[in-house]
C-alpha cells in the first residue's frame, strides 16, 4: 500500500494483476471476488479504531530486515537534502525509538494515524520520551515538538492470479528493500507537507522508524527536531 501514487490494475478472463499502490480490500463471494479501492487522507484528528486484520501471509512473507530499511530510508531522505543544499540529518537512537515504536504499534493494532490509540500524537509522544524539541520556522515563528511523516508500504505490488474457481492460484510480485525506501521517499517528496519536514533546513535530527506486519503492510515512520 502507497500513498499518493495511482492505482494501476490489469484484468483478464485468465490472469488478474492487483497492484498495491493504495489501499485495497478483497472479500469472496460464490463465484466471484469483488475489489473495493479507497485512499487514505492522513487525518491527526481522533485516534484511530484498530480495523479487522487480514489474513496473514507469515508463511509466504520474504525475509526483509526492517533495520536495514530504516538505514536506507534516513540514508535517501539525506540524499535529498544534500541535493538542495541542505545539511544532513543527524541520526538520533531516542528520535528513532520513538518512530519505531509508532511503527509496531499500527503494525500490530492494524491503524494507520499520526494519533496512537491513547490519543497521542508526535508531540505527545516525543515529551514523554522525554524529546523536548523546539525549532525556529521562520521569523518570530517556532515550533515546539517533533514533526513527523509516515508512509504505508508493502511487502508486495502485485497479486497475479490465474485459473479459476478450485484452481485459482495467486502469485505475489515482492517489492526489494530498494524499491519499498525509494518509494516511500518519493511518496514524500510528492506531499507538499511531508516534503516540507524532509527538506526544512531547521531540523537537525531525525530517527526512522519500520514495522512489518503479519499481512504484508510495511509502516515507516520519521521523527525530525
Amino acid at each position: 500500500m502507497r500513498k499518493h501514487l495511482t492505482l494501476s490494475k490489469e484484468h483478464g478472463e485468465i490472469q488478474r494483476v492487483v497492484s498495491h499502490f493504495d489501499c485495497y480490500s478483497m472479500r469472496k463471494s460464490t463465484w466471484q471476488s469483488v475489489l473495493f479501492l479507497c485512499v487514505f487522507n492522513l487525518l491527526a484528528g481522533c485516534p484511530s479504531a484498530p480495523k479487522q486484520r487480514p489474513p496473514t501471509l507469515a508463511k509466504a512473507l520474504p525475509r526483509m530486515n526492517p533495520r536495514h530499511l530504516e538505514a536506507r530510508v534516513h540514508q535517501l531522505v539525506n540524499q535529498e537534502r544534500k541535493r538542495r543544499g541542505l545539511r544532513s540529518l543527524q541520526k538520533s537512537p531516542r528520535i528513532k525509538e520513538v518512530a519505531r515504536k509508532h511503527s509496531q504499534e499500527m503494525a500490530r493494532s492494524n491503524f494507520f494515524s499520526h494519533v496512537n490509540l491513547n490519543g497521542e500524537g508526535p508531540i505527545q509522544r516525543g515529551n514523554r520520551a522525554g524529546i523536548l524539541c523546539k525549532r525556529r520556522l521562520s521569523t518570530g515563528v517556532f515550533r515546539t515538538g517533533i514533526a513527523e511523516n509516515l508512509f504505508q508500504n508493502h511487502l508486495y505490488s502485485a497479486i497475479i492470479y490465474s485459473g479459476s474457481g478450485k484452481h485459482l492460484r495467486k502469485r505475489y510480485q515482492w517489492n526489494t528493500l530498494e524499491q519499498i525506501a525509494q518509494t516511500t521517499v518519493k511518496g514524500w517528496l510528492n506531499s507538499p507537507g511531508h516534503r516540507k519536514n524532509m527538506l526544512h533546513p531547521s531540523y537537525t535530527h531525525a530517527g526512522v522508524g519500520v514495522s512489518i506486519s503479519s499481512d504484508g503492510k510495511v509502516y515507516i515512520t520519521q521523527n525530525f527536531c
